[in-house]
């Protein structure tokens, strides 16, 4: 059964190789099934830090790792600064966003809305908070603020060596902002880098 948008996992799991078990962050996991980048890779043995900041959405993340504890899930927004920061949540999780305008790029689809505060944390809280501080795979899906995210990593010292990231139209502006790394794949929502 095939869990991410556009083929992503065969990507991912054939750039790693059928028996390799590494750490993954899934930065936006959703209810970490639907669209999901890392659910085979946690069905396969690996271990990993699921973060979302809908508390919708963690609610079935939570749900979906509840008898896993190698998979560690946190509810936060991850942005620029720590503190209580307002979500614009969806009836459709999957388009909850930090962004105000949100709603009217999704008008035709009728979704209802809500302004919720979260827990908004820097990367550097974030890492703080998993027990896992080195991921050999990362996974973005943030509505956009992707780049924030990005620009707080150090991916050396992370250990980063495969990332998947939504890109929204913006795939040179993603490809500067990871000049270590190459396109693997890309496809209409993902772009996939590696080194």
């Amino acid at each position: 059964m095939m869990h991410s948008q556009l083929n992503e996992e065969e990507v991912i799991l054939m750039y790693f190789g059928p028996s390799f078990r590494g750490t993954f962050l899934d930065v936006g996991a959703n209810d970490g099934k639907t669209f999901s980048n890392t659910r085979a890779l946690a069905l396969a043995g690996w271990c990993g830090t699921c973060v979302d900041a809908s508390p919708v959405a963690f609610a079935s993340l939570s749900r979906t790792y509840a008898d896993n504890p190698a998979v560690q899930c946190i509810e936060a927004a991850v942005t620029t600064k720590d503190g209580p920061i307002t979500l614009h949540q969806a009836s459709d999780t999957l388009v909850s966003s930090l962004n105000a305008d949100q709603p009217d790029q999704w008008r035709a689809y009728n979704f209802t809305w809500e302004a919720v505060s979260v827990r908004g944390v820097t990367f550097q809280s974030l890492l703080d908070l998993s027990t896992i501080k080195r991921f050999d795979f990362v996974s973005i899906d943030v509505e956009g603020h992707d780049l924030s995210i990005i620009e707080q990593m150090d991916m050396d010292a992370l250990g980063v060596r495969l990332i998947c990231v939504e890109h929204g139209d913006r795939i040179n502006t993603i490809k500067a902002a990871l000049p270590m790394f190459k396109e693997v794949s890309r496809n209409g929502i993902n772009i996939i880098m590696g080194r």
